[in-house]
């Protein structure tokens, strides 16, 4: 049995396989781990309704580290352990900021809110594969921006996706240049993910490890995109799927196979038990 307490499963590309679901190899893999005294946690950039689905068949997974960090989550006290949101008046200069351009804009926190027409036309921003999801949970509205303004409040994250990469990067650029205080990552194909400033996966784990009485040195990330960068910083071991960037295996310690051939499973296995 190996000295780590605690694995932390990036969701999308990691956890899930490529038909977005929890393979049951991982969920005996999970459960094994938990009767070993374990602590798994879900560490994604999903809001809660997002994970409903997955909470309600993985009940053994208490903690969700969600929201890219801005949300750590008790999924049986059913109650928030640590939260930092995006103030109103950072959103709302991030929206002035690509109002015009072509990108489909999407708010979260206990929620989420998209347009209405962006939705419709979902596959345009490379999310297409999420066109489930958000037909069953995002709140969708005429118009997002307007939307906003007429009613500001605190977001867990500010998400703009794009038609391109290139689009994408210019976004950076914008915000980079008007100097926007807000974490910033970059998911899927044209994904651009802003958090409050200073956090990320890595501060939700901290702050859940604080909770917990945990060391941190005594956790494990798994992870294979951008988003996951932060927690690869603070956690004791990290892990990348095969399937994970380049950049994500170069902050790795150990690569294990991709999420459609037990990744996760090996993770459990070899590097928890």
């Amino acid at each position: 049995m190996s000295d780590y307490k605690l694995i932390a499963f990036d969701m999308d590309g990691t956890l899930l396989n490529s038909e977005k679901k929890i393979p049951q190899e991982n969920i005996e893999a999970i459960d094994k781990a938990v009767k070993a005294g374990k602590i798994v946690v879900y560490s994604t950039g999903r809001c809660l309704p997002e994970l409903e689905d997955y909470i309600a068949t993985t009940p053994q997974i208490r903690y969700a580290n969600c929201l890219s960090g801005a949300c750590v989550y008790d999924t049986k006290a059913k109650k928030t352990i640590f939260s930092a949101y995006i103030d109103e008046k950072t959103a709302l200069k991030i929206i002035e900021l690509v109002e015009g351009r072509d990108v489909m804009i999407e708010f979260l926190d206990d929620r989420l809110f998209i347009q209405k027409s962006h939705f419709e036309n979902i596959e345009k921003y490379g999310m297409g594969v999420y066109r489930d999801l958000y037909d069953k949970k995002a709140i969708k509205v005429e118009n997002v921006i307007d939307f906003y303004r007429k009613n500001p409040y605190p977001l867990g994250k500010l998400n703009i996706f794009h038609k391109s990469s290139e689009d994408r990067e210019i976004t950076n650029k914008i915000i980079r240049k008007n100097n926007i205080k807000v974490s910033m990552a970059y998911a899927e194909t044209t994904s651009f993910e802003t958090c409050a400033n200073g956090v990320d996966k890595g501060i939700g784990l901290e702050k859940l490890c604080e909770h917990l009485g945990i060391d941190i040195k005594d956790t494990i990330a798994v992870g294979d995109a951008d988003n996951d960068i932060g927690i690869f910083k603070k956690a004791g071991l990290k892990i990348a799927m095969n399937n994970a960037n380049v950049t994500i295996k170069g902050l790795s310690d150990v690569v294990v196979p991709d999420c459609d051939n037990g990744g996760c499973v090996v993770a459990i296995e070899k590097y928890l038990l």
